[in-house]
Protein backbone atom coordinates (compact mmCIF):
# COMPACT_ATOMS: atom_id res chain seq x y z
CA UNK A 1 0.00 0.00 0.00
CA UNK A 2 1.17 3.54 -0.36
CA UNK A 3 2.46 5.61 1.82
CA UNK A 4 -0.08 8.27 3.31
CA UNK A 5 0.79 11.41 4.72
CA UNK A 6 -1.69 12.66 7.50
CA UNK A 7 -2.02 16.16 8.25
CA UNK A 8 -1.14 17.41 12.08
CA UNK A 9 -0.09 20.53 13.86
CA UNK A 10 3.70 19.76 13.39
CA UNK A 11 5.82 17.65 10.97
CA UNK A 12 3.36 15.51 8.87
CA UNK A 13 3.61 11.41 10.12
CA UNK A 14 4.09 8.85 6.77
CA UNK A 15 2.21 6.20 7.54
CA UNK A 16 2.53 2.78 5.78
CA UNK A 17 -0.45 0.51 6.62
CA UNK A 18 0.75 -2.84 8.11
CA UNK A 19 -2.21 -3.92 9.56
CA UNK A 20 -2.51 -7.00 7.42
CA UNK A 21 1.13 -8.69 8.84
CA UNK A 22 0.88 -10.86 11.99
CA UNK A 23 2.18 -8.16 14.12
CA UNK A 24 -0.70 -5.74 13.71
CA UNK A 25 1.72 -3.15 13.43
CA UNK A 26 1.91 0.44 11.82
CA UNK A 27 5.32 2.59 10.33
CA UNK A 28 5.48 5.98 11.69
CA UNK A 29 8.38 8.62 10.79
CA UNK A 30 10.30 4.82 10.36
CA UNK A 31 9.08 3.68 13.36
CA UNK A 32 7.19 0.57 13.93
CA UNK A 33 4.21 1.05 16.00
CA UNK A 34 1.81 -1.33 17.71
CA UNK A 35 -1.77 -0.87 16.03
CA UNK A 36 -3.43 -0.39 19.25
CA UNK A 37 -1.66 1.79 20.42
CA UNK A 38 -2.12 4.32 17.23
CA UNK A 39 -4.98 7.58 17.32
CA UNK A 40 -5.22 8.62 14.10
CA UNK A 41 -6.75 12.42 14.21
CA UNK A 42 -8.17 13.21 10.44
CA UNK A 43 -9.45 17.21 9.96
CA UNK A 44 -12.12 17.06 7.66
CA UNK A 45 -12.67 19.90 5.10
CA UNK A 46 -14.76 22.87 6.47
CA UNK A 47 -18.04 22.56 5.19
CA UNK A 48 -19.35 26.09 3.15
CA UNK A 49 -22.09 28.30 5.02
CA UNK A 50 -25.14 28.28 3.12
CA UNK A 51 -27.28 31.14 3.35
CA UNK A 52 -30.10 29.97 5.78
CA UNK A 53 -31.74 31.31 8.58
CA UNK A 54 -31.96 29.54 12.27
CA UNK A 55 -35.05 29.60 13.82
CA UNK A 56 -37.17 32.64 12.31
CA UNK A 57 -38.94 35.21 14.71
CA UNK A 58 -42.82 35.28 14.22
CA UNK A 59 -42.68 38.51 11.92
CA UNK A 60 -40.15 37.23 10.06
CA UNK A 61 -41.59 33.96 8.98
CA UNK A 62 -42.44 33.71 5.53
CA UNK A 63 -46.15 32.35 4.90
CA UNK A 64 -49.15 31.58 7.27
CA UNK A 65 -50.98 29.73 4.97
CA UNK A 66 -49.74 26.29 4.36
CA UNK A 67 -51.44 23.92 1.52
CA UNK A 68 -50.83 20.13 1.28
CA UNK A 69 -51.16 17.63 -1.55
CA UNK A 70 -53.26 14.28 -0.89
CA UNK A 71 -53.52 13.30 -4.17
CA UNK A 72 -55.59 10.24 -3.27
CA UNK A 73 -58.05 11.59 -1.26
CA UNK A 74 -58.79 14.60 -2.53
CA UNK A 75 -60.96 15.68 -5.56
CA UNK A 76 -58.99 18.32 -6.92
CA UNK A 77 -56.08 17.17 -9.31
CA UNK A 78 -53.25 19.57 -7.65
CA UNK A 79 -51.12 20.00 -10.79
CA UNK A 80 -53.92 21.37 -12.71
CA UNK A 81 -54.56 23.45 -10.21
CA UNK A 82 -51.27 25.13 -9.07
CA UNK A 83 -51.14 27.49 -11.79
CA UNK A 84 -54.87 28.67 -10.09
CA UNK A 85 -53.79 28.83 -6.50
CA UNK A 86 -50.28 30.29 -7.20
CA UNK A 87 -52.47 33.12 -9.31
CA UNK A 88 -54.53 33.39 -5.95
CA UNK A 89 -51.77 34.39 -3.95
CA UNK A 90 -50.41 30.70 -2.72
CA UNK A 91 -47.06 31.27 -0.80
CA UNK A 92 -46.39 27.24 0.31
CA UNK A 93 -47.43 24.03 -0.83
CA UNK A 94 -46.12 21.04 1.13
CA UNK A 95 -45.58 17.90 -1.41
CA UNK A 96 -46.95 15.23 0.66
CA UNK A 97 -47.66 11.70 -1.39
CA UNK A 98 -46.90 8.98 0.54
CA UNK A 99 -47.89 6.12 -1.97
CA UNK A 100 -45.53 7.27 -4.49
CA UNK A 101 -41.92 5.63 -5.05
CA UNK A 102 -38.73 7.77 -5.25
CA UNK A 103 -38.63 8.37 -8.87
CA UNK A 104 -42.37 8.73 -9.12
CA UNK A 105 -41.85 11.27 -6.53
CA UNK A 106 -39.53 13.26 -7.78
CA UNK A 107 -41.18 13.31 -11.15
CA UNK A 108 -44.38 14.54 -9.65
CA UNK A 109 -42.54 17.51 -7.59
CA UNK A 110 -41.11 18.52 -10.80
CA UNK A 111 -44.19 19.13 -12.61
CA UNK A 112 -44.94 20.93 -9.75
CA UNK A 113 -42.11 22.79 -10.36
CA UNK A 114 -43.12 23.02 -14.08
CA UNK A 115 -46.97 24.52 -13.25
CA UNK A 116 -45.61 27.23 -10.59
CA UNK A 117 -42.87 28.63 -13.01
CA UNK A 118 -45.35 28.95 -16.11
CA UNK A 119 -47.80 30.75 -13.25
CA UNK A 120 -45.43 33.11 -12.26
CA UNK A 121 -42.91 33.39 -15.13
CA UNK A 122 -40.80 32.05 -11.19
CA UNK A 123 -36.94 31.45 -12.27
CA UNK A 124 -34.14 29.97 -10.05
CA UNK A 125 -33.59 32.45 -6.91
CA UNK A 126 -36.41 34.34 -7.91
CA UNK A 127 -39.74 34.86 -5.42
CA UNK A 128 -42.38 32.43 -5.62
CA UNK A 129 -43.96 30.06 -3.45
CA UNK A 130 -42.40 27.98 -1.44
CA UNK A 131 -42.25 24.21 -2.18
CA UNK A 132 -41.59 22.08 0.89
CA UNK A 133 -41.37 17.79 0.44
CA UNK A 134 -43.19 15.35 3.24
CA UNK A 135 -40.17 13.21 4.92
CA UNK A 136 -37.46 12.85 2.02
CA UNK A 137 -34.75 15.59 2.52
CA UNK A 138 -32.65 14.12 0.02
CA UNK A 139 -35.35 14.53 -2.81
CA UNK A 140 -35.74 18.11 -1.52
CA UNK A 141 -32.44 18.91 -1.36
CA UNK A 142 -31.76 17.56 -5.07
CA UNK A 143 -34.70 19.54 -6.36
CA UNK A 144 -34.12 22.53 -5.28
CA UNK A 145 -36.99 22.88 -2.48
CA UNK A 146 -37.13 25.65 0.16
CA UNK A 147 -37.53 22.74 3.02
CA UNK A 148 -38.74 19.39 4.07
CA UNK A 149 -41.49 18.50 6.21
CA UNK A 150 -40.69 15.32 8.90
CA UNK A 151 -43.44 12.69 10.43
CA UNK A 152 -43.14 11.22 12.97
CA UNK A 153 -41.69 8.09 11.41
CA UNK A 154 -39.39 10.14 9.58
CA UNK A 155 -35.62 10.22 9.76
CA UNK A 156 -34.84 12.55 13.29
CA UNK A 157 -34.30 15.90 12.40
CA UNK A 158 -30.84 15.63 14.75
CA UNK A 159 -30.09 12.83 12.36
CA UNK A 160 -29.65 14.65 9.28
CA UNK A 161 -26.40 15.29 7.40
CA UNK A 162 -25.13 19.15 8.16
CA UNK A 163 -25.74 20.03 4.27
CA UNK A 164 -29.15 19.36 4.07
CA UNK A 165 -29.68 21.18 7.69
CA UNK A 166 -28.17 23.77 6.76
CA UNK A 167 -29.71 24.27 3.23
CA UNK A 168 -33.39 23.33 3.66
CA UNK A 169 -36.32 24.86 6.07
CA UNK A 170 -37.47 22.05 8.58
CA UNK A 171 -40.95 21.49 9.61
CA UNK A 172 -42.04 18.95 12.01
CA UNK A 173 -45.34 17.35 12.45
CA UNK A 174 -46.55 17.98 16.13
CA UNK A 175 -49.25 16.13 18.44
CA UNK A 176 -48.79 17.43 21.55
CA UNK A 177 -46.49 19.68 23.75
CA UNK A 178 -43.61 17.45 24.40
CA UNK A 179 -43.47 16.91 20.49
CA UNK A 180 -43.28 20.80 19.91
CA UNK A 181 -40.39 21.01 22.21
CA UNK A 182 -38.56 18.40 20.80
CA UNK A 183 -38.91 19.88 17.39
CA UNK A 184 -37.41 23.08 18.76
CA UNK A 185 -34.41 21.36 20.49
CA UNK A 186 -33.79 20.08 17.29
CA UNK A 187 -33.49 22.68 15.22
CA UNK A 188 -36.81 22.74 13.70
CA UNK A 189 -37.82 25.99 11.82
CA UNK A 190 -41.68 25.79 12.40
CA UNK A 191 -44.34 22.55 13.51
CA UNK A 192 -47.60 21.55 12.12
CA UNK A 193 -49.77 20.82 15.48
CA UNK A 194 -52.98 18.88 15.09
CA UNK A 195 -55.00 17.71 14.14
CA UNK A 196 -57.29 20.54 16.08
CA UNK A 197 -60.70 19.28 14.92
CA UNK A 198 -61.92 15.87 13.50
CA UNK A 199 -61.26 14.84 9.83
CA UNK A 200 -62.01 12.73 8.03
CA UNK A 201 -57.94 12.28 7.23
CA UNK A 202 -57.15 12.21 10.79
CA UNK A 203 -59.75 9.88 11.84
CA UNK A 204 -57.22 6.41 11.88
CA UNK A 205 -55.24 8.72 14.55
CA UNK A 206 -57.71 8.72 17.18
CA UNK A 207 -59.80 12.35 18.96
CA UNK A 208 -58.06 15.45 17.75
CA UNK A 209 -55.98 17.26 20.22
CA UNK A 210 -57.78 19.90 20.53
CA UNK A 211 -57.60 24.13 20.78
CA UNK A 212 -57.07 23.79 24.36
CA UNK A 213 -53.84 21.25 23.27
CA UNK A 214 -52.76 24.09 20.82
CA UNK A 215 -52.92 26.85 23.46
CA UNK A 216 -50.92 25.04 25.51
CA UNK A 217 -48.33 24.29 22.95
CA UNK A 218 -48.00 27.76 22.06
CA UNK A 219 -47.41 29.14 25.41
CA UNK A 220 -44.86 26.65 26.06
CA UNK A 221 -42.82 27.36 22.73
CA UNK A 222 -41.69 30.50 20.44
CA UNK A 223 -41.51 27.90 17.51
CA UNK A 224 -43.71 28.95 15.08
CA UNK A 225 -47.29 26.55 14.96
CA UNK A 226 -49.57 25.77 11.63
CA UNK A 227 -52.66 24.44 13.49
CA UNK A 228 -53.35 21.34 11.02
CA UNK A 229 -56.74 18.89 10.92
CA UNK A 230 -60.09 20.24 9.76
CA UNK A 231 -59.09 24.02 9.65
CA UNK A 232 -61.31 25.71 7.70
CA UNK A 233 -61.32 29.54 7.13
CA UNK A 234 -64.02 30.28 9.45
CA UNK A 235 -61.92 28.36 12.09
CA UNK A 236 -59.07 30.20 11.48
CA UNK A 237 -59.76 32.60 14.07
CA UNK A 238 -60.02 30.38 17.10
CA UNK A 239 -56.29 29.10 15.95
CA UNK A 240 -55.00 32.26 15.78
CA UNK A 241 -56.37 33.50 19.39
CA UNK A 242 -54.87 30.08 20.72
CA UNK A 243 -51.46 31.14 19.78
CA UNK A 244 -51.01 29.46 16.14
CA UNK A 245 -48.91 31.52 13.65
CA UNK A 246 -50.69 30.25 10.95
CA UNK A 247 -52.88 27.42 9.37
CA UNK A 248 -52.64 24.33 7.31
CA UNK A 249 -55.42 23.02 4.95
CA UNK A 250 -55.71 19.65 2.65
CA UNK A 251 -59.52 19.20 1.63
CA UNK A 252 -60.58 22.10 2.82
CA UNK A 253 -59.21 23.90 -0.93
CA UNK A 254 -58.77 20.76 -2.67
CA UNK A 255 -62.78 19.89 -2.60
CA UNK A 256 -63.98 22.95 -2.35
CA UNK A 257 -65.53 24.32 -5.75
CA UNK A 258 -64.08 26.64 -6.44
CA UNK A 259 -60.29 26.29 -4.67
CA UNK A 260 -59.25 29.98 -5.41
CA UNK A 261 -61.85 31.45 -3.64
CA UNK A 262 -61.54 28.65 -0.85
CA UNK A 263 -57.91 29.77 -0.46
CA UNK A 264 -58.74 33.69 -0.52
CA UNK A 265 -61.09 33.16 2.02
CA UNK A 266 -57.91 31.93 4.10
CA UNK A 267 -56.33 35.13 3.07
CA UNK A 268 -58.99 37.30 4.29
CA UNK A 269 -59.15 35.57 7.67
CA UNK A 270 -55.05 35.17 8.16
CA UNK A 271 -54.75 38.70 6.78
CA UNK A 272 -52.50 37.83 4.56
CA UNK A 273 -51.08 33.69 3.09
Amino acid sequence: MPEQEMPGQGKPLVFRDLRDRPSGAFQANGKRVPARSCTLSIRLPDLPALPWPGQPAMSDFPFRFYLITDRLHTAGDPLALLPVLAAAGLRALQVREKDLAPAALYDFCRAAQKALGKAQGVAKGEAGVGLYLNDRADLALSLNFSGVQLREESLPLGAHAQPLRAALRYGVSTHSVEGVLAAQAAGAHFATFGPVYATASKSAYGEPVGLQALERAAAASPLPLLALGGVTPERTRECLDAGALGVAAISAVWDAPQPADALRSFADALGGL
